[in-house]
C-alpha cells in the first residue's frame, strides 16, 4: 500500500486492493507447489510421444506416502489480532508408503504398502516381483510403463530390468494418471 502511494501517488486501503482483485475475478487461494525443475518442452514432448500408444498398452506407476502430518490443515480463522492455531505433532511418527501400478483399461494391477518410504531397492523389488510379471512385451497390452521422473524410478538397473521384459519406459513429465487414483 505504501509503495502504491510512493510510486503512483495513489493512497489506497487494503480493503480497496482486496475489492479490486475480487472484481477482477482473483481470490486468495492456497498456493499449489510445483517443482522448479518442471520443463514445459519436455512435458509437451512426452504428451506427443505417449499419444502414439493405444491406452491398453499403458501402465502408470506412482507412489504416495502418509504420516501423522499428512492431513494437517494449512488454513484457519481467528479473531482479528489473534493467531489461528491448531496443535499438531511436529515429529513424524510412522510413515506408510504405497506404490501402485494401474493399467488404464483395467485399473490397479499391482500394489504394495510398506512402513517408511520407497527406496530404489524396494521399488526395484516391487517392479520385479509384482508389476512386471503382469506385463507383456512391446507391442501389446500392458507393455509401456509410465513413471514420473522421481529418482527412484530411473536407474540403469531399473531400465535394464524393464527392457528385459521387452517393455518400454518413457519418462513421464506430465501428471501421471496414477496420481489421481492413489
Amino acid at each position: 500500500m505504501r509503495k502504491l502511494d510512493e510510486l503512483r501517488g495513489a493512497p489506497v486501503s487494503l480493503a480497496t486492493i482486496h475489492r479490486t482483485f475480487t472484481r477482477a475475478g482473483l481470490s486468495v487461494k492456497r498456493l499449489q507447489k510445483l517443482a522448479a525443475e518442471r520443463d514445459p518442452l519436455k512435458r509437451s514432448d512426452f504428451i506427443r510421444r505417449i499419444g502414439q500408444y493405444p491406452a491398453h498398452y499403458l501402465i502408470s506407476i506412482d507412489e504416495v506416502s502418509k504420516d501423522d502430518r499428512t492431513y494437517a490443515r494449512l488454513w484457519g480463522r481467528a479473531p482479528v489480532g489473534e493467531r489461528a492455531e491448531e496443535h499438531n505433532p511436529f515429529v513424524r511418527k510412522r510413515r506408510y508408503s504405497m506404490c501402485a501400478a494401474m493399467a488404464l483399461d483395467e485399473g490397479i494391477i499391482a500394489a504394495r504398502v510398506l512402513e517408511g518410504s520407497f527406496t530404489h531397492d524396494t521399488f526395484l523389488e516391487f517392479l520385479r516381483d509384482e508389476v512386471l510379471p503382469r506385463t507383456n512385451p512391446y507391442p501389446g497390452p500392458r507393455s509401456v510403463l509410465m513413471a514420473d521422473n522421481a529418482r527412484i524410478h530411473h536407474s540403469d538397473e531399473i531400465t535394464a530390468l524393464i527392457e528385459s521384459y521387452g517393455m518400454l519406459l518413457p519418462v513421464c513429465y506430465h501428471p501421471n494418471p496414477a496420481d489421481q487414483c492413489i
